[in-house]
This record gives structure tokens, C-alpha cells and sequence, in this order.
């Protein structure tokens, strides 16, 4: 649809202005830049205002005093959203501050260097904490991989991700790169050391930001949207720079096109990496989630047909993150050619607003395989792969053509035989028969009806979730398919304990409850999942002096609640298959979902809809 040379030179048109913070004069200049590109093609441009929180580093430094010696000054980049400030304290290291590291240091009133998690770098943010919580003045984070890698990634002032309001973070933070991390480490070990710690940030509640986006109409009213962002830290070429170079490249294609089928909509979110006003811990995405809400007030998001996306197109293979077995069932299709590997919805990029709406998402990315250079200083064209590009550019271009022009519909049949295969794997039988009146309703449904009711299965049926708590568990947030069922696994793990200690195997009873989590956590909404918490019987496992009677029926105790949740869950879904039977029969319409959870051992799915 375009070529890679005309992409390439793009990108580096769009480099020249630099960082781009949500609500900052450059993101102004940047949007300015993509209203004349598009009026340059004959094309209408929309700019949404959007209220967002403006962070900006304006300077940051390090200075290093060793005695005998003249201070050394460390290349630093304030992290976001770090506050400013300048001080001077003793210099302690901290190594990474999460297990256990700090036990037994004094660190109160002093600058702590600690290492980047490399595990997961947003959990970077805990590493923050844990040495405010223990008295630290500031922090200096040195990064997880060498090549004079500065970095950025937000640090929040909580513990949890909810999408309201929260304390900013107290203390100034900064990152430094790793071979100066360890070359003060290396001082730390021989030296007693202070260090001034100098942050300038300007920070701006109320800014103004702007999605940015073009309409080519169609014969229908159904939407194909395409979308990226465009803010960013540093330069930050892959991330997402290259994303809004293909947004204006297939623009000019497209104009060249007769009108399509299905209308599409090209747009450019401002808010996908921070920006989410009053200091939310869920700081991102922010741009589209706004964008949606404005269509659900309009009451025309409905039209939304598809959204495709890309974001991080660096190295390694694609990775096409999909919310929706209908539309997955496509693009599998589409791209038989392309080494290709899918995954269900990633909640760290803007396909995740579009499926908390339920609607068809769709994302291509490498996040994993670009980590190093993630939000870095060295995100830059030369680390980009030019098959990836072309291989991203091919499936891209295809789902477009056969949703937009040749007016495919996704294969909503496909997803239900999915659901009922993981049903039948769970053993979740007593969901069979609302599964098949469901088939047999679907086959003679209106088009809108069913759209309306995967809209529903989608926004019940894919949810970020963390498998533990907060301040123990540092891995991403992983997306799950059905993780209300997730309890039957924790009944199975109970059943299976339970023959071990009956066979005397203690150890085994041990490795199989440890494989189930504490709880199970809905980041954002913040709500649990249905789990069931076993660690007094992990406990108990290793006290040699209990008898094994005690513990079989302990376990029976622990099996019998948890069954209890498995039946809640099971009559939650039976309630939602009700309703989504309902909307293909046309009798509801559903508004607004709203998920609750209801005590310590019910889980629903509360729907608001109207006769």
C-alpha cells in the first residue's frame, strides 16, 4: 500500500520534533504538522481537545563528590513524574529494593542508586516506593542493560493501577546509564560518598492535548478504524514514531482509492504513554479512552466496526495482539504467510480502550523483543528491522482491505466454538446448553444484534490481570480469556493436593498449591476475580508436627469454598449468556458495563441495559 523508502523518510521528517509530552508545545507543533499534511491530501481533519496532565523534564543532573577527588558529573534524565528539587545527601546502594535488599540498611535522608528491575521495567515504580517508604530523600536508578541507555518510564505514587486520581510521587527521581551505575557501585564498595541530586520539571494540570483524525467515507456507517499515537519519549522511533509516518503514508494511499465499503478513520491519540490527569496510576492510554468516551456520549460508537493498530515495530517477529476471536479468526486467515504470533489483548497499548468497550482490536507489536531499547534514548532508526516494517505494513494492509473495501464479516460462529473448546477443557459442562441455544440464536439474528452481543462476550470475556498482590508479584499485567473459570483450575490444583497428602507426598501437595495465586486482580478497576487463598495451607504443609487427618480435612475446608466460587462463577456466566441471548433476540439493548465484586466469595457481571 506504500513503500518502505517513502516510510522510512517519514519517520525521519517526524524526528525533528524531538520528546513529544502530551499537552507540550511540541505535540502542538507536531499536531499543527499532521492537520497540513492531511489538508495537503483534500482531507477534512478533526482535532478532540483532551484535558491531560503535562510532565516535562526540563534538566536533570548528577554530581558525585569523592573524597580527595573532584566531583564527577553522571549524564541523569528525570524520570516521569518525577517532582523537581535539589539536594544533597550521602550516596547508599540499594540493589534493587524489592526482595529484601533493604532489610537492615539505614537509608532515611539519603539518595539510594538502585538497579533497574530487568524482569519487568514498569515495575520500576515499586522499586520507587519501597525506598520512599523507608526515608530515602531521593532516587537514582541505574539502567538494566549497558549502552549508555537513559530511560524513561512513569513512576505514580501507589501501589495500585486504578484509573482515578492519586498522590504524585514525593521524592525526585532519575535514571542514569549502567555503566555509571556500576562505576558509583563499584565506589560505594571502597568509598563513602555524596551526591547531589538535581531535578528541574515542570509539571501542568488542565493542558491541553489532541487526537488528531481523518474520515474517508463510505457506503456503509460501519467504522474501520486505524490508529497510533503520537507522543513520546525522546526521540523514541519505534515507539511510536514509525506508527504515525504509516498513519500518514496510508492516507495518501488511501486517497488515492474509490471510496471504501465500510468507512474508515485514521487517527493520532495524544496521551498513550502519560497524560491521564491527577497523578492516575493507570496513566496511559489516556488519549483513546477519552476519544471513546466522547462516541459513547454521542451515542454513535456503535459504528465502530474493527480498530487496528501498531505500536513498537522494532525487531523479532510480529506479534498480533487481538481482542476478539471473531476478528482474530480473520487476520489468522490473512496472514498464513506471515511467521506471525498471536496473543489475546495486551492492556499496555490503545486496542485495550477500544476492548474495555468491547469492540473487534486488533494490535501489531514487538514490545518483548525491543525492551532494551524501550523508552530510551537509543530508540533510534538504525535498531529497526526493515522485513518487520514490511511484514506489519502486509498484514495491516490486508485486514484493511478485507474489512473496508471487500466488506468481509468476522466469523462470530468461530468465536462461540472457541468458548464452547474452552469450556468443555474446564469441564465446565452445566454452560453447554446457554452455549448452544446461543448457536442456534446467533444463525437467524440481525447483523447489529450480533455485533451488540459480542460487544458484551468481548468486554466480559478478555480482562488484564495481575495473578497475585501488588507489592509481592513483579511481572506484567497478562491478558486472560474467561478468567472468571480460572477458579476451576484452583479446584482441580485442591483435588490433586488432596491426593498427595492422602499418599503421603508431602512435597508435591506443596509444588501443586503453590501454583495457585492469592488472588487475581482486574488492574484498573481493581476488582478480584474469584480465587481462593491457600498459603495457611502451604503453611501448615511444612509443619511436620500436624497430622495428616488435619490436613485432609483442612484442604476439603478450602476445596469446599472454592467450589463455592466456582458455582458463583458458573451462575454469573449463566446470567450473562442470558443476556447476550436477549440482544441477538432483540429485546435489550446494553449500555454500559459495570463490573463488580460482590463480598469474599461471589463474583458478577453487573450489565446495565434497558427493556
Amino acid at each position: 500500500m506504500f513503500s518502505l523508502q517513502s516510510l522510512i523518510a517519514r519517520t525521519k521528517e517526524l524526528l525533528r520534533f524531538g520528546e513529544i509530552v502530551a499537552g507540550s508545545d511540541n505535540e502542538f507543533k507536531l499536531v499543527e504538522y499532521l492537520r497540513d499534511q492531511f489538508e495537503r491530501l483534500d482531507l477534512d481533519v478533526d482535532l478532540q481537545r483532551v484535558e491531560v496532565l503535562t510532565w516535562i523534564d526540563k534538566g536533570s543532573s548528577l554530581e558525585v563528590y569523592v573524597p580527595g577527588r573532584q566531583h564527577i558529573d553522571i549524564p541523569a534524565a528525570a524520570i516521569p513524574y518525577s517532582p523537581q528539587g535539589d539536594l544533597e545527601a550521602p550516596l547508599v546502594y540499594g540493589g534493587t529494593c524489592l526482595k529484601g535488599e533493604l532489610d537492615g540498611l539505614d537509608i532515611e535522608g539519603k539518595l539510594v542508586l538502585v538497579e533497574w528491575f530487568k524482569d519487568e521495567l514498569d515495575d520500576v515504580k515499586y522499586q520507587y516506593l519501597k525506598a520512599v517508604e523507608r526515608g530515602a530523600v531521593g532516587v537514582v536508578v541505574y539502567d538494566a542493560y549497558l549502552g549508555r541507555l537513559l530511560r524513561r518510564i512513569v513512576i505514580t505514587g501507589t501501589k495500585d493501577y486504578r484509573f482515578t486520581a492519586a498522590p504524585p510521587p514525593p521524592v525526585p527521581v532519575i535514571s542514569i546509564t549502567r555503566e555509571d551505575g556500576l562505576f558509583l557501585k563499584r565506589l560505594l564498595e571502597h568509598e563513602e560518598l555524596r551526591a547531589r541530586l538535581i531535578v528541574e520539571t515542570e509539571v501542568r494540570q488542565g493542558s491541553t492535548g489532541y487526537n488528531v483524525s481523518i474520515t474517508f467515507n463510505g457506503k456503509r456507517e460501519e467504522e474501520i478504524i486505524v490508529g497510533t499515537h503520537h507522543d513520546r519519549w525522546f526521540t523514541a522511533v519505534v515507539d511510536n514514531t514509525i506508527g504515525v509516518a504509516m498513519l500518514i503514508e496510508l492516507a495518501n494511499a488511501l486517497r488515492k482509492r474509490p471510496p471504501p465499503l465500510r468507512t474508515i478513520k485514521l487517527i493520532s491519540f495524544t496521551a498513550e504513554e502519560s497524560g491521564a490527569p491527577g497523578f492516575s496510576p493507570w496513566y496511559w492510554i489516556y488519549g483513546s479512552r477519552c476519544y471513546l468516551k466522547e462516541r459513547l456520549s454521542n451515542d454513535d460508537i456503535d459504528k465502530i466496526y474493527a480498530f487496528l493498530s501498531v505500536d513498537v515495530l522494532g525487531t523479532g517477529r510480529p506479534i498480533i495482539s487481538v481482542a476478539g476471536y471473531e476478528l482474530q479468526a480473520l487476520a489468522e486467515r490473512l496472514t498464513q504467510d506471515v511467521n506471525a504470533e498471536y496473543e489475546p489483548l495486551t492492556s499496555y497499548s490503545d486496542c485495550y480502550s477500544f476492548g474495555l468497550h468491547g469492540i473487534p482490536s486488533l494490535c501489531i507489536h514487538t514490545i518483548p523483543s525491543y525492551l532494551k531499547y524501550y523508552h530510551t534514548n537509543e530508540d533510534s532508526l538504525e535498531k529497526v528491522d526493515l522485513k518487520l516494517l514490511q511484514d506489519a505494513s502486509h498484514i495491516l494492509s490486508r485486514l484493511l482491505d478485507a474489512l473496508a473495501y471487500q466488506g468481509q464479516s468476522l466469523d462470530y460462529l468461530y468465536y462461540l466454538q472457541v468458548i464452547r473448546r474452552k469450556l468443555r477443557e474446564l469441564k465446565a459442562n452445566v454452560l453447554d446448553f446457554q452455549l448452544k441455544t446461543l448457536i442456534n440464536y446467533l444463525k437467524n439474528a440481525k447483523e447489529h444484534d450480533i455485533r451488540k452481543a459480542f460487544k458484551v462476550i468481548n468486554q466480559a470475556f478478555y480482562l488484564p490481570c495481575l495473578l497475585g498482590y501488588y507489592e509481592e508479584l513483579y511481572k506484567p499485567f497478562i491478558t486472560i480469556f474467561l478468567p472468571q473459570l480460572e477458579i476451576l483450575h484452583d479446584i482441580k490444583s485442591l483435588k490433586r493436593a488432596l491426593i498427595y497428602v492422602k499418599k503421603g507426598d508431602i512435597e508435591e501437595a506443596k509444588k501443586t498449591l503453590c501454583k495457585i495465586p492469592p488472588v487475581r486482580i482486574v488492574p484498573g478497576f481493581e476488582i478480584l476475580l474469584p480465587s481462593i487463598n491457600v498459603r495457611p495451607l502451604i503453611r501448615l504443609l511444612n509443619e511436620k508436627s500436624i497430622k495428616s487427618e488435619h490436613l485432609l480435612k483442612l484442604i476439603r475446608l478450602f476445596l469446599s469454598v472454592a467450589e463455592m466460587e466456582g458455582r458463583d462463577s458458573i451462575s454469573s456466566l449463566e446470567k450473562l449468556f442470558k443476556i447476550v441471548i436477549d440482544v441477538l433476540k432483540g429485546i435489550y439493548d446494553v449500555r454500559i458495563p459495570r463490573f463488580r465484586y460482590v463480598g469474599t466469595l461471589t463474583w458478577a457481571l453487573n450489565m446495565e441495559y434497558t427493556l
